[in-house]
Order: C-alpha cells, then structure tokens, then sequence
C-alpha cells in the first residue's frame, strides 16, 4: 500500500506531542511493508532539519519540505478581517507547497493520502483535482474546540471579540470540511464523539497515538521523589494549568516537604518562570531529549483544565513507568484507572495525591509498573497501525 503523509510541520525530529503522533505513524507504516512519502511545511517555530535525518529515514520516507511563515503578521490579521476566512487557516497556506503536492500527485500514484490536522486542509481541493486515491484527515484535535475555550476564558473585551471572530471562522471552515473526506482516524474518542455531533457522517475510527514499547524502558534508579512537569509553554493551556500547579499546590507541599524539588520542562519557556526565585525550582526549558528527561525524573504532574486532543506526554509518562497525579482534563482519550495513574481535580485533592506519592516509595513504583503495563496493552504501535491499515482496505 502507498500512502502519502501531508503534513503541517516535520515529524522529525518529534519535538513535541504532534510530531511524535505523525512520526510513529510513519515508522508503523513503514514496518508493516507500506511505502510512505511524506510532504511537509518547514517553519519557523517547526523548521526541517535535513541534517539530523538519517539516511535511513530520508529513503524510507522519502520526505521533502516546503519553508513558510506561519508567523502572526499584524498587516494580514488586518486585511483577513475583511474577508471570510480563518487566518487560523490561512497561514498555513503555501502556494509553492500546493505546487509540490501537484507534482507529487502528477508523478506518482497512491492508494491513501492523508492529511495531518486541520492546517493542511487548505489542500483538499488540489489533493482531489491530482488525484483518485482515498483521502483520510487525521484528527489530532478539535480546533474549534480550542479557540471556544480562548474565548470563553479571555475577560479583555476586545481581545474577547476578536476571538470569537476567530472562532466562528475556524468553527465554520472545520464544520464544512469534516464531510469532504473519505475517512477520517481520529486520535481521540472523546473527538469522534465531538466530530458526531458537529454532523460528521464519515467513516471514523480511533487511532491513538501509538509507542514502540521497546524505546521505552524506565531507569529504576530515577525513582525518586521529585516532581517535574514537560509540556510546550507557548501553548496556553499548559501555561494556565502549571500557573494553577504553582500558585494553588506548590507552597503547601514545599512547605510540607522541604527537601522536594519541582522541575520544569518545556520549549518557549516563559521568561516569568526563570524568574521565580525559587531554589526548589528547576527550570530547565527545551531539553535536548523528552524521553531521556522524563525516565531520569520523579512523580510527574499534569494539571491541565483545557484543550482537546489526547495528551501524548501522560502516554509517554505511562510508558516509561511514572507515578503520575493528573486532572480529569488532561487523561481524556486515557482510559486509565486509578491503578496506573491517580486523578485529582481540586487543589486539595492534588496537593493529598501528591503527598501519598512523596511518602510511599512502594505505591509509586507500584503505580508506575501497572501504568508500563496499561501502555503496552493499551497504545502499542504494532496494533494500532495494524487497525490504521484494516481501515485504509475497508475505504
């Protein structure tokens, strides 16, 4: 089976949860005999970094990449007001990638195309002119879902109504768009539902992000008691959850466990978190390797009230083994149970699970083992990618 991946920004190096959702995609094809090409937008904050490509992987994959600026410009925000669209869409529009993916279609010939989150939809239209191969959106989230969120939260007035212009174009181009696939394979199930809802009628299924559970083997010697949190910090619910972390739980269980250290991991770190004058406070900002920093950590921590989508650092959590105390919000798509992972939505309730964890050595590694376990039986890129491609054959 030929499959062409399209994608919003390279997935590798996979710097963060989206590239990772791609990239073990890719290798899961690739291992199961498909021939992957893949095509991708390189930008400023995602740039294609050929030379960490191994030769392996540029012949497996095939890829090539097309640079854009996906950067807010105040002057474009302006003219887009005066039309229709969504500049949340609109900036991933590439004339020259456009040109790429004719090319590409007018060379070669594929069974699936499919086409990574919502900013490479502006695609569709040239996909279906070039081309008879049966189109599958993958859903990493619900966008609309996202910006609501912005909205509801932001109290500016007018930053408020100019949010809500954003989100009813975003609301409208997903809305209209959801029934112009062939299939859509959707990381959460919690999205499928959502997707229903929004009308969606399309064949669906739920392909989570997947692991290779042999790259994933914990260090028993970083079983210790320290806290750390690792997400992207220019993503606004992060910020807002690890706010929250900080100014609700911190202070008590520093004061209630004075040898604790809390540390801190995350591309575009705010400069208000080096700031924080904390000496139980490690920040460490974008470490060079997620996994490695995840696997030499302790209890990990995920207080997050908003977004959508799965959150694929808890899943590597899960893998590697950690004791993790989570909110509701951020195990969506998850189905754990408090044996592998422990669930705390109030400030109290958090500050008490964490403590249970910092006391009792044994229910943490307890907890981590049942939650390696979860992982394999739950997330296992072998089975997953098989399912991905029974449901390429059933379109």
């Amino acid at each position: 089976m030929k499959v062409l991946q399209i994608c919003h920004k390279p997935p590798f190096p996979p710097i963060d949860g989206g590239c990772l959702a791609m990239d073990d995609i890719s290798n899961g094809l690739i291992r199961k005999g498909c021939k992957v090409k893949i095509l991708t937008l390189s930008t400023q904050k995602h740039p294609f970094l050929k030379n960490r490509l191994t030769d392996n992987y540029l012949r497996t994959t095939k890829i090539e990449a097309v640079d854009i600026s996906t950067d807010i410009n105040p002057k474009d925000a302006l003219v887009n007001l005066f039309t229709k669209k969504s500049y949340n869409i609109t900036r991933f529009f590439s004339l020259e990638f456009e040109n790429k993916i004719r090319t590409t279609l007018q060379q070669n010939v594929f069974d699936i195309i499919q086409l990574e989150s919502l900013f490479v939809v502006p695609y569709l239209s040239v996909v279906r002119k070039y081309s008879n191969s049966k189109i599958v959106y993958r859903a990493h989230n619900i966008e609309q879902q996202i910006w609501l969120e912005k909205y509801n939260q932001e109290s500016n007035l007018l930053k408020k109504s100019y949010l809500k212009l954003l989100y009813n174009r975003l609301k409208n181009f997903e809305d209209v768009h959801l029934s112009q696939f062939d299939g859509i394979a959707a990381i959460s199930e919690k999205d499928i539902d959502s997707m229903s809802v929004l009308g969606n009628k399309k064949p669906t299924v739920h392909i989570p992000f997947s692991i290779n559970p042999t790259r994933y083997y914990p260090l028993s010697a970083a079983d210790n008691s320290n806290l750390f949190f690792i997400g992207s910090l220019d993503w606004k619910p992060n910020v807002d959850g690890l706010d929250w972390f900080l100014d609700k739980c911190w202070p008590q269980l520093k004061a209630n466990n004075n040898s604790i250290t809390f540390h801190i991991a995350g591309k575009s770190t705010p400069e208000k978190y080096n700031l924080l004058n904390d000496p139980q406070i490690k920040i460490h900002g974008e470490v060079d390797n997620a996994m490695d920093f995840i696997r030499e950590q302790g209890i990990m921590i995920v207080p997050l009230f908003s977004g959508s989508g799965i959150r694929i650092k808890v899943v590597e959590g899960l893998a590697l083994g950690k004791a993790i105390v989570a909110t509701t919000k951020a195990i969506e798509g998850i189905p754990v149970t408090p044996k592998e992972l422990i669930v705390a939505d109030t400030a109290e309730s958090f500050i008490k699970n964490v403590e249970l964890l910092i006391g009792d050595e044994n229910k943490r590694k307890l907890v981590g083992i049942n939650a390696r376990k979860f992982v394999k039986e739950n997330f296992d890129n072998d089975v997953i990618t098989q399912n991905l491609i029974n449901f390429y054959h059933t379109l």
